[in-house]
């Protein structure tokens, strides 16, 4: 049983005996319990800790203590799969959506038969040893994180230091870097891929034997697949990186590494610490800037308008847009307190 707080709810999520993982509203359609504390999983449902009704993984009770019929109420039961050890759930922004459950919207197609999918990662099914996660959280918009990877010319400003940026002197970054979205009639319309070659540039030269490669597929807003091909013969990373957004404007970017066997640990660990000093580094950026929708693009921001266009698909006529939600948040900003 975890308790978990997002998108603007909170959720019971449990594993059965059987294994699978059921996503609930955490209230107890009876008497309001937080089903998530204090809750136990037995014989498969999901049991109140406050009357003991039990719930079944479609969200209908099963029993209840002192009920001769079975009870009439129903937990709220979402859609969810569980891909790469990840625990997705479907969330459709459509108001009028159809219902599973009281007082919840969600996609009436499971994951399968939706509009796009979830690729399987077989690193990580292949042996690929897990490293660690880091997390932070931004207080921006869900368009912001990804918009970052269309943005290659802020690498040679954000990112070009070395790690340690006392040695940034002697040991610096060298970029290229393409991004790509998929044709807009594709099955693969909600998709998008970056290649990008990380050079080391050790006292001014560039080591074609340090190089790094770079493979990021974005799948749709909120999910990043991202494989390293290290030099030397180190092996390969995989990195999935998930924006979350907790409420509005707060959102939980998390960071998972696998790495293949052949990578000592220890040098898997400072990679991912690497990493989470680079992202820091955009932190406090995506923290306190704003949208601009009428931009004096130069040549370096040839994508931005690209990455702009293709992520407009994932906006329903209900949504708030990024322009909006920022304007909403400025106009906000006023000395009525």
């Amino acid at each position: 049983m975890k308790s978990v707080r997002a998108l603007g709810r909170e959720f019971a999520v449990w594993r059965g005996q059987d294994g699978t993982v059921s996503v609930f509203g955490a209230y107890c359609p009876h008497l309001g319990a937080n089903l998530a504390i204090g809750g136990i999983v037995e014989d498969n449902c999901l049991k109140c800790p406050f009357h003991g009704w039990r719930f079944e993984k479609n969200g209908e009770a099963r029993d209840a203590p002192g009920c001769d019929k079975k009870p009439y109420g129903k937990a709220d039961s979402y859609l969810c799969m569980e891909r790469n050890e990840m625990i997705m759930i479907w969330i459709d922004g459509k108001r009028d959506a159809p219902r599973r459950g009281r007082g919840m919207l969600s996609a009436a197609a499971p994951p399968e038969e939706a509009r796009w999918q979830v690729p399987e990662v077989a690193l990580i099914k292949s042996g690929y040893q897990f490293v660690g996660l880091v997390e932070q959280s931004i207080t921006a918009h869900i368009q912001e994180i990804p918009e970052n990877g269309a943005d290659g010319a802020h690498l040679s400003v954000v990112h070009a230091p070395f790690v340690i940026s006392k040695l940034s002197g002697w040991f610096d970054h060298d970029w290229l870097f393409t991004w790509t979205p998929a044709p807009e009639d594709s099955p693969e319309a909600h998709t998008a891929v970056v290649d990008m070659k990380l050079g080391m540039r050790i006292f001014g030269k560039i080591w074609d034997s340090l190089l790094i490669r770079v493979h990021v597929t974005q799948v749709g807003p909120a999910l990043v697949h991202e494989i390293l091909t290290l030099p030397l013969g180190l092996g390969t990373i995989y990195f999935a990186s998930s924006v979350t957004p907790v409420k509005p404007l707060l959102l939980r970017y998390t960071h998972t590494m696998w790495c293949s066997n052949m990578l000592p640990r220890f040098v898997a660990k400072l990679i991912l610490r690497g990493l989470k000093v680079q992202v820091d580094r955009d932190v406090p950026i995506w923290n306190n800037k704003m949208y601009r929708h009428r931009v004096p693009y130069t040549s370096g921001d040839a994508n931005i308008p690209r990455f702009r266009k293709w992520f407009r698909q994932f906006y329903s006529e209900h949504s708030e847009t990024f322009q909006e939600a920022m304007e909403a948040e400025r106009n906000t900003l006023s000395l009525e307190w």
